[in-house]
């Protein structure tokens, strides 16, 4: 499927609108900069950007000589404030989990389903990432092709995979499902949230050093969730 969107942004003179085509996510860089990320009709991760008072697109996906996102892909991009880095995630053709990344100026990319020995992604998959200022971490969340949430994470200078749903006895993802994850300051742990099978909403969070699963609706009495939430 193709979707058009219209950006308008503040350029010197006024505002500036560019129009885009794309297949898949878009995404907005998080500083607070006009810079936004999509995938395009060629299946590459484009980053548009304004200079010299006017905008610009940059195929990220070419500059670091990256695999094709997967059609459909969202976009989640996350600054890390740890190693300094932006990171921009996506489902590869190959249905893996990648990263594109700027080091010094340069865009990189790198296959974190195979660096981690991760799961391969389910078609359409949805994919969250976000600083764990709790843990001091990057954590990006993926619903597998198993449909269980999994978690990826840099510990010791290496990315591993963590099975959430495994590891909390959760009910596995619903088809289509969506991953939102937040922070919670108030009670400074990290929730994680998902529809699953039962179309319940779930909540992973950390408890005691552990991961567990609560489920939202049953809690509340609430309805159902529709499909594909």
């Amino acid at each position: 499927r193709t979707a058009t969107l219209s950006i308008t942004g503040n350029v010197p003179g006024g505002l500036q609108t560019v129009t885009i085509t794309g297949t898949g996510g878009i995404a907005a860089d998080i500083d607070g900069s006009e810079t936004e990320y999509y995938v395009g009709a060629d299946q590459h991760i484009h980053e548009l950007y304004i200079a010299n008072g006017a905008w610009h697109d940059r195929d990220v996906t070419a500059l670091a000589q990256g695999r094709a996102g997967a059609v459909g892909t969202p976009i989640s991009t996350v600054m890390d404030p740890f190693q300094n880095v932006f990171r921009v995630n996506y489902t590869g053709s190959d249905q893996h989990l990648h990263e594109l990344y700027t080091a010094g100026g340069t865009w990189y990319e790198c296959d974190l389903t195979t660096a981690a020995g991760g799961l391969t992604l389910a078609l359409n998959a949805s994919i969250s990432s976000f600083v764990d200022t709790t843990q001091g971490a990057v954590r990006i969340n993926y619903a597998g092709i198993d449909k269980h949430v999994h978690q990826l994470y840099v510990a010791s200078g290496a990315w591993h995979d963590f099975d959430l749903t495994t590891n909390t006895g959760a009910p596995n993802l619903t088809t289509g499902a969506s991953i939102t994850s937040i922070v919670d300051t108030i009670q400074n742990i990290v929730r994680i949230n998902y529809t699953g099978a039962d179309q319940h909403l779930h909540q992973f969070y950390i408890g005691g050093s552990a991961w567990h699963d609560f489920d939202l609706t049953a809690a509340v009495a609430g309805p159902n969730l529709a499909s594909n939430t």
